[in-house]
């Protein structure tokens, strides 16, 4: 176990630091505010790209996930599969549990009694995207972003590879500007982005833990 933090700690402290940042922010301010502060900048080029990126989640993310199999690397494969149904199923018990607005709904409901709120808050809306209304925490695609590069993180980290800190920073900001996108979006919260890539984290390191006690054959090249 030792082993497995020394080797993935740029990785793992950085998602706890990341973690720590964020609860101090959702303790100190309210959540629309702090909704309006971490939207505030906008700009063309940031509009595509946070549209494109983050649809990396749906089809794109599932055919690199897949692609092991064509370098006779079943297991990792198989390791993608089994983090991302595990933390899929826990997210979508979350969802429907809770079911809460989305920013759609949340700021329309302050139309009346906070129009200042909801006239900042249309200021940051992307064109073209279609906003949906419930099932907001946690959020799935920043779950999705953090199982898929977190797994990456951890496989690199078992190899014998260089510069494995480094490249467990590069995985972790990867990872935080698919988070990020789901608030640039105004599709979530940071409570959504903040519980959904604490799950991932956590469900990816399991998965991976089990897997080696088991010591799946493959694991390692």
């Amino acid at each position: 176990m030792n082993d497995f933090f020394k080797r993935n700690c740029a990785f793992l402290s950085g998602v706890t630091l990341v973690l720590v940042a964020m609860i101090i922010a959702l303790c100190v301010v309210p959540k629309a505010q702090l909704h309006l502060a971490l939207n505030a900048y906008h700009t063309p080029f940031l509009d595509g790209f946070f549209r494109i990126y983050t649809q990396f989640v749906q089809w794109p993310v599932y055919l690199l996930m897949l692609l092991p199999l064509f370098v006779h690397r079943p297991a990792w494969t198989a390791l993608f599969a089994a983090a991302e149904i595990a933390s899929v199923f826990v997210i979508q018990i979350l969802k429907h549990i809770f079911n809460m607005p989305r920013p759609l709904t949340y700021f329309t409901s302050l139309k009346d009694s906070h129009p200042d709120l909801f006239e900042a808050w249309q200021q940051t809306l992307v064109e073209g995207v279609n906003l949906h209304s419930w099932h907001s925490f946690p959020s799935g695609h920043t779950a999705t972003f953090f199982i898929f590069f977190a797994v990456c993180a951890l496989l690199y980290s078992h190899h014998n590879y260089p510069h494995k800190q480094l490249v467990g920073i590069l995985y972790l900001v990867l990872a935080l500007l698919g988070g990020y996108s789901r608030i640039y979006l105004s599709q979530h919260f940071l409570l959504d982005v903040c519980v959904g890539m604490a799950e991932a984290t956590l469900m990816s390191c399991i998965i991976f833990i089990l897997f080696q006690h088991k010591n799946i054959k493959g694991l390692r090249s």
